[in-house]
């Protein structure tokens, strides 16, 4: 992303036992080097607040 850097998604749904599985998320950003911790920080932040929101809404559509 320019002027923010290289910003990466990872998504796995993991099988924890029978019929019960976890999502496992990452978010991770290499920011350019002249973007402080806290822009860092903010925009990242930006970016995952709806993350639990999202994993229960995928729960939901499972099991419904």
């Amino acid at each position: 992303m320019p002027d923010i850097g290289v910003l990466s998604f990872s998504h796995q749904i993991v099988n924890l036992s029978q019929n019960q599985y976890a999502l496992k998320s990452e978010i991770a950003l290499r920011p350019e080097q002249k973007l402080d911790a806290k822009s860092s920080y903010a925009f990242l932040k930006q970016i995952s607040d709806d993350i639990i929101d999202k994993a229960y809404a995928l729960n939901h559509l499972v099991e419904s």
